[in-house]
Formats: structure tokens, C-alpha cells, sequence
């Protein structure tokens, strides 16, 4: 009778076992640079996602309403500088910036500047917990990020900003030669633009969250587009069919005349997939959106 039961508990435990296994969704990062005069590719999960793990996401959130996605640390970084007026023109022009705690003095570490979307800088969009957690997760990462508060649609406020880190750039343990521009939804337009109009040698990378890039394309010459900097550009399936469309326009005109353009596609995501979408999908794209500002900043 004991080893009957004894057997019984054994095929139970086996059971178990398999089935935690097959809950398991990790899937390896995809990754695509694209040149030459090849199409943008758009690029979706690897395999299909586990519809019973994904339907109860894990809590992956370092800051309560931030973005899905975390990595150890996140929880120790602050702001080393909060507030700073970067701007005479306007009280509410003001960045705060994070780094790595316990930085070295003499350490000077590359930046990602932060566009925010359709809002005015009285808004203070910088302490949203979208932007805070995203200066969290550069941080933690090994990367200062710089966020700010601009008016939208005015870019003038982006342009001071970039001026101004990139002058400041020691006193804020920047290297000044390697700056990111990260703009997101209506800071797309004006942020891709300006970046591109300008096209100063020390922004080494463009990204782009659910925004429309293409009125930037009237500013890029066939000459120049080989010239630019490497751009990662990612869309929601479910956002706004115009910023979408605006979003392909850009990434295959630009690609047939030779620049860098990576697209990523959340096949199930919506507008701010990054803060609403608690998924698997959401947290690869960010995941993967760190390994492309990495690559572009530090090689």
C-alpha cells in the first residue's frame, strides 16, 4: 500500500513539474539593423505566447504606474540633479537628470534625453511616473537619462535642451559626445525633426515610441540619409492608423536611401503600451529598445 502511494505521489509531482515548464514564456531578444536599400522589417515575437501566463502578467512594475518592465537596482536610483532650469525663456523648463548611484567622479557615462508627448512644460510631465521610471531603468542600466518638461508642439524647448545637457555635459558626468534622443508619442514629430533638421554629430541614435516621424522626412536629404544616426522606431497595432502609417512612410522611405532603421511592432498594443499593456510583448520591446540605445551609445 506505501508504495503504491509513494508511486501516486511521484506521478503527481511529474505532472507539476512538466506543467510549470510549459508556463514558461521567455523568448529569446530579435534584433534588426537594416541598410543597404533592404525594406524595414517589422519584427514580432519569436513564437507564440502562452495565452494562460500571459493573461495574469507578472508584477514588473519598479515604480507604481510606470513601465512594465524592471531590472535589479532600479529602486536605488534617484535623481542626482531635479529641477534644473535649462532655459531663461520659461520657470517650467526644467530637467532632472539620473545616473548610477555611486558614480565615479571622474566617470563620464552617455545620456538618453527623454521627448515627452502633447503637453505643456506647466504640466511637469517629468515626474510622471512613465518618465521617472524610465530614467529608473537607464540608470540601473548603466546610462544617464535626462528628463524634461518642453511645450508641444513648440520645439524650441527641445533644442534648449539638448543645447544645454550637451554644454553641461561634465557637470552632469556626461559624455557630451554620445546622446540619445528618445522621444515618445506627439514628441515624436517635433523631436525625430529637430534631431534630424540639425543632425548634431553627438546624437549617436533616434527612438521612437507610437509617434508619427514622417513631417522630419521633408528635412533629409538622399545625401544625408546615409549619414544618419542608427533609428529605432516601435508601433501598437491598436494605436491611431495615422501615426502608424506615418511611422511605415518614414521607416521605408528612409531605409531605400540607405539609413539605419529598426521597427518593432506590438502586435496587441495599444497607445503608451509601455505603461498599459502589462504583457510579454511590451517588456521584450523595451528590453530590446535598452540593447539598441546601448549598442548605438557604447560602441
Amino acid at each position: 500500500m506505501k508504495k503504491t502511494f509513494s508511486f501516486i505521489l511521484w506521478v503527481f509531482a511529474m505532472s507539476f513539474g512538466l506543467a510549470l515548464t510549459s508556463c514558461d514564456t521567455t523568448r529569446p531578444i530579435v534584433t534588426a539593423t537594416h541598410t543597404a536599400s533592404a525594406q524595414p522589417v517589422t519584427l514580432t515575437p519569436t513564437r507564440e505566447i502562452d495565452m494562460m501566463s500571459s493573461s495574469t502578467p507578472r508584477p514588473t512594475r519598479a515604480v507604481q504606474g510606470g513601465i512594465v518592465y524592471s531590472v535589479p537596482g532600479m529602486e536605488t536610483v534617484v535623481p542626482v540633479h531635479a529641477d534644473i532650469p535649462y532655459s531663461t525663456e520659461n520657470e517650467a523648463f526644467q530637467l532632472d537628470v539620473y545616473a548610477p548611484p555611486g558614480l565615479d567622479p571622474d566617470t563620464r557615462l552617455p545620456a538618453v534625453l527623454f521627448v515627452h508627448g502633447g503637453a505643456s512644460a506647466q504640466r511637469n510631465l517629468k515626474e510622471h511616473a512613465q518618465y521617472v521610471s524610465w530614467g529608473k531603468l537607464m540608470g540601473a542600466s548603466g546610462l544617464i537619462a535626462i528628463t524634461f518638461n518642453w511645450n508641444a508642439p513648440d520645439p524650441s524647448g527641445i533644442e534648449q535642451a539638448i543645447a544645454y545637457v550637451h554644454e553641461h555635459a561634465a557637470e552632469f558626468q556626461i559624455d557630451g559626445e554620445r546622446l540619445c534622443i528618445f522621444s515618445v508619442s506627439a514628441g515624436v514629430s517635433a523631436g525625430f525633426t529637430l534631431a534630424l533638421q540639425k543632425m548634431p554629430p553627438y546624437v549617436r541614435c533616434l527612438v521612437g515610441y507610437y509617434g508619427n516621424p514622417s513631417p522630419a522626412l521633408e528635412w533629409i536629404t538622399t545625401q544625408d540619409a546615409s549619414q544618419l544616426p542608427p533609428i529605432l522606431l516601435v508601433k501598437a497595432a491598436q494605436d491611431d492608423p495615422t501615426l502608424i502609417a506615418g511611422t511605415d512612410r518614414f521607416a521605408s522611405e528612409l531605409t531605400s536611401r540607405n539609413a539605419q532603421v529598426t521597427v518593432l511592432l506590438h502586435e496587441n498594443g495599444e497607445h503608451a503600451f509601455d505603461i498599459r499593456d502589462n504583457d510579454d510583448r511590451s517588456r521584450e520591446i523595451i528590453e530590446q529598445t535598452l540593447e539598441f540605445i546601448k549598442r548605438s551609445l557604447l560602441e
